[in-house]
């Protein structure tokens, strides 16, 4: 399940992520709530916007 919320976050679109993971958006969407319930908390995530990271001393794309 890990794994399945690491896609979406790398492609910033569960659509986009479902499609190599072999699972249906819907079952994806599942995958998150469980997670979910298992912290007993919302994830949130903002998947429209750009965030950046700073490794050794260069900005780039996160």
């Amino acid at each position: 399940m890990l794994a399945n919320f690491v896609a979406v976050v790398e492609e910033r679109n569960f659509t986009r992520a479902a499609e190599p993971l072999a699972v249906a958006q819907l079952a994806l969407s599942g995958h998150i709530q469980v997670l979910e319930s298992d912290r007993s908390s919302a994830i949130r995530m903002n998947l429209s916007v750009r965030t950046w990271r700073v490794s050794a001393g260069r900005s780039r794309p996160g």
